[in-house]
């Protein structure tokens, strides 16, 4: 192959548990023969974030040898040593990453792509920060998973003058498009009826989505203490408690008390790891705040309560029928409620869902191969 016809990809990555997101590009350059890829992983560690933060530099090194790996600014080469055509980072806000891979920084040496790190369904407010401004301004390409994003990066084109050329293609979800296997696999059901419950980091409910975690908890903890039958997996987000912490809304000694009492009980469970597919698996319901991992889940087809009542779901057809085959609980007898009927085998919404499921997952398939031909016909010219 011709030095000139190849085509170089870096990926600026620190979250393991968002690397799903990228892993089926990753692996699909690697494994193009004109192309060649490099992962560049930013470490990081905070005190009281999600333990499995602490093991970012163990699963990057371990997984991906070859990767380059560091800390401090003077840790990562500059990407004009490195020679590469596209840089796609695992999100599009600056403040985790070096000044040298800042959006600006890249966007002068190669070109800044963005394949979203989670499916956003809201219709502005998440917008506004995962799409704003100062990150436009220096993307060169969008490989969105949705129309509505589209539409919405060229209202904000010709909003601000300031915005320039963005290349713009649907391509669908890498994060949605694994779930055409996994939903397959048969559930177990000899075991215990499973909650999954993923509260959320943010206690701003004005600017953003707030957490469920001080609304709910000391009733899950009095819930399954009463029905020693079923379990409660409990995932927070990977910086929830470093959250609440900086806010003041706990102490060190808070999130000690609260570990040490998840730990003595029997039936409730705290999951840490960096792939949260297990907990999909071993869940029969997922209990959610505001997240992406909303519409993952629901491509296994199992039922989902909402406890976020300000949720701004957008006009993209999946997003659409998707919010109106979910559960909704805002207090916790609502939750209870619905609980207890699901785990009596009453779903009501269990048909639709399967048909909403069958109708859009497609769009989501071979996503990564998608935006590989796309790679090689920009650097073909």
């Amino acid at each position: 192959m011709e030095k000139d016809k190849i085509f170089r990809v870096a990926f600026i990555a620190f979250l393991p548990q968002m690397w799903k997101s990228l892993r089926p590009l990753y692996d699909a350059v690697k494994n193009a023969k004109d192309a060649e890829a490099i992962i560049i992983a930013v470490g990081y560690d905070v005190k009281w974030g999600d333990i499995s933060v602490k093991n970012a530099e163990e699963f990057w090194l371990k997984e991906y040898p070859d990767s380059i790996f560091g800390y401090k600014e003077n840790d990562f080469p500059s990407l004009s040593d490195l020679n590469v055509d596209f840089v796609f980072r695992q999100t599009p806000y600056d403040f985790r990453y070096p000044k040298k891979y800042s959006n600006y920084e890249i966007s002068k040496n190669s070109r800044l792509c963005y394949a979203p790190y989670n499916y956003n369904f809201s219709a502005e407010k998440h917008l506004l920060i995962e799409y704003d401004k100062s990150f436009l301004e220096n993307l060169d390409i969008l490989f969105s998973d949705s129309r509505y994003i589209v539409d919405y990066c060229e209202s904000q084109q010709k909003k601000y003058a300031d915005i320039g050329t963005i290349d713009m293609y649907y391509v669908g979800s890498m994060a949605l498009g694994r779930y055409h296997s996994f939903r397959k696999n048969k559930m177990a059901d000899d075991k215990a009826f499973t909650i999954l419950w993923i509260p959320r980091w943010s206690t701003d409910s004005v600017n953003n989505h707030g957490t469920s975690f001080f609304k709910f908890f000391h009733n899950i903890i009095e819930y399954f203490k009463k029905n020693k039958d079923i379990n409660c997996i409990i995932r927070p987000h990977p910086f929830m408690f470093e959250q609440f912490i900086e806010t003041g809304r706990l102490t060190n000694q808070d999130v000690t008390r609260i570990m040490n009492e998840i730990d003595e009980s029997d039936n409730i469970s705290f999951d840490f790891e960096m792939e949260y597919i297990d907990s999909f698996e071993k869940s029969d319901v997922l209990l959610a705040d505001y997240s992406s991992l909303i519409a993952e889940y629901y491509l296994t087809c199992k039922p989902i309560i909402v406890c976020d009542e300000y949720c701004d779901w957008n006009s993209e057809p999946y997003v659409v029928d998707m919010s109106q085959t979910l559960y909704y609980g805002f207090t916790w007898k609502d939750v209870e409620e619905k609980i207890e009927r699901l785990k009596n085998g009453c779903d009501d919404l269990e048909i639709e869902r399967s048909k909403v499921v069958s109708k859009y997952l497609p769009e989501h398939m071979n996503v990564e191969e998608k935006i590989v031909n796309i790679l090689r016909l920009i650097k073909n010219g």
